[in-house]
């Protein structure tokens, strides 16, 4: 439903902004806050035999949580993009690191485990 997707990709913004510059002052957290934002696109739900060629005009894709799918992430690989996942706790939002671990193209930041 667009109307959804439209209302959680302002809340989404919102949050960014909220964490970014949680002032809405001019200091550099906020700059970077807007310089974000402009590359940050948020595009309707796109059918699945569209997916990897959607991704494959981003730079990078960030793997969605906590509910990380592999179909996103494997879509992501075979578009030769970038992917950027955070393991959760849940297999739901391990899917695609599970995919970096088998390839043997993992690393982690120790202080993330």
């Amino acid at each position: 439903n667009e109307s959804r997707t439209k209302k959680f990709s302002n809340r989404l913004k919102q949050t960014l902004e909220a964490v970014f510059c949680p002032d809405n002052d001019n200091t550099a957290n906020c700059v970077m806050s807007e310089l974000a934002l402009k590359r940050i696109h948020f595009i309707p739900r796109v059918q699945s035999d569209q997916m990897a060629a959607v991704l494959s005009l981003g730079t990078v894709v960030l793997h969605p949580f906590p509910f990380g799918g592999s179909k996103t992430a494997f879509d992501a690989l075979l578009a030769a993009v970038p992917l950027v996942t955070f393991p959760q706790p849940y297999l739901r939002g391990r899917m695609a690191a599970s995919f970096f671990i088998t390839m043997e193209l993992h690393t982690f930041d120790p202080c993330m485990i």
